[in-house]
């Protein structure tokens, strides 16, 4: 995890049927872009590594 390193590091939660998590898939930093909506909510832009793009909102 030199990730944390770097300054922020970002994980995405796997969750099961039982709303535990149970995994965390974690991304570098230049993966993951940050956006913030007009109504306070958190918008995350990943890349994966192969260039597909997915959207998470919080």
């Amino acid at each position: 995890m030199r990730h944390v390193l770097l300054g922020n590091a970002y994980a995405v939660i796997g969750w099961n049927a039982q709303g535990q998590a149970e995994s965390l898939i974690p991304y570098p930093p230049y993966a993951v872009n940050v956006q913030r909506t007009y109504a306070g909510d958190y918008i995350y832009q990943i890349t994966d590594l192969n260039g597909k793009l997915h959207l998470l909102a919080r």
